[in-house]
């Protein structure tokens, strides 16, 4: 199945904006009165405060979500970023510290991610997800907004604007899942040897493996925070399984590209291994008016490896679609 390798590999979390200097920073004074889980807490406190983001909840019909929004919000334009599957709402903390200042951002742990609701019996289909998502914006207030999807999440960004064109003021999809033209170096993994690096997570080598289909240059972990990471891994297999089924059956958002009708920012990273870089383009001819971005040097998750250029990018991105 060809699209199948696009959410294979969304099994990022926090670890990925963890900078070596915060890390030593913080690390040095706690380690030895603090759990791990308690020291790694605090490390993502400290990346929201500097985001100037803080964490809230919402209770819908179909349960919890959690969400990072702007720590004051006043009357700005909306922002809603989503993740991949695997990630989680932190996933854009450093991407959003040049944009707190000037939008209302809305971040959530889709269902079945995070802190958000975690139930076997829900369907997490991207189209679910999508009608998910209208009712938290619903909930919050928000009538319209900016779309911004990296993996996963692109997906789902592609069929919300599909099912609620009036709702979106523009889209940006970063490594998106979706639409697929070319197989990747993962699709060939998979087919030489059958494993599923992404799905079967159990020793801090497993983790190590799948941080490398990620990233160029995947960020330097503490061995203590590669064991929180692995436990939580260990704890959601069951529920990962069970979410990639639902996505699998719901994966292709070809047929939606035609009525995509928004100013549309593709960035992708040149070295991506999960997603490949000739998907960018064929989005690029398939959304009308849309333009490319591809960032040498980066893997799957831009916002991630190059926070301030990707944000710099989006920034006048939605600078220029005001004008048109």
């Amino acid at each position: 199945m060809t699209h199948e390798r696009q959410f294979r590999a969304r099994s990022f979390t926090k670890t990925s904006l963890l900078g070596t200097a915060l890390l030593m920073l913080l690390l040095s004074p706690m380690l030895s009165g603090c759990s791990k889980r308690t020291v790694y807490n605090s490390i993502i406190e400290h990346e929201r405060s500097n985001a100037k983001l803080v964490a809230k909840t919402e209770i819908l019909s179909y349960g919890k979500v959690s969400y990072l929004t702007n720590t004051t919000t006043g009357n700005r334009t909306p922002i809603v970023m989503l993740h991949g599957f695997g990630g989680e709402k932190d996933n854009w903390d450093r991407f959003s510290k040049k944009l707190t200042d000037d939008y209302r951002l809305i971040i959530p742990d889709l269902p079945g991610h995070g802190d958000s609701l975690q139930d076997m019996s829900l369907n997490y289909g991207v189209e679910e997800q999508a009608k998910r998502l209208k009712q938290l914006l619903d909930a919050l207030g928000v009538r319209k907004a900016h779309l911004v999807g990296n993996s996963m999440g692109g997906a789902i960004a592609l069929r919300f604007t599909s099912l609620y064109p009036q709702s979106v003021l523009s889209l940006s999809l970063m490594d998106s899942a979706g639409a697929v033209k070319t197989p990747s170096d993962f699709d060939a993994l998979v087919k030489a040897t059958g494993k599923n690096p992404f799905m079967d997570v159990r020793t801090s080598q497993d983790y190590e493996s799948m941080m490398k289909y990620l990233f160029v240059k995947p960020p330097y972990l503490p061995g203590f925070i590669v064991d929180v990471l692995v436990e939580e891994k260990v704890k959601r297999k069951a529920l990962e399984q069970k979410m990639f089924r639902d996505i699998m059956a719901d994966m292709d958002q070809t047929a939606m590209l035609s009525s995509v009708h928004v100013p549309t920012l593709v960035i992708w990273g040149a070295q991506d291994r999960v997603t490949h870089v000739d998907d960018a383009e064929f989005l690029r001819q398939k959304i009308s008016g849309s333009r490319k971005e591809v960032l040498e040097g980066v893997g799957h998750c831009p916002m991630i490896e190059k926070p301030d250029v990707t944000s710099e990018l989006y920034r006048q991105f939605l600078q220029q679609s005001r004008s048109l």
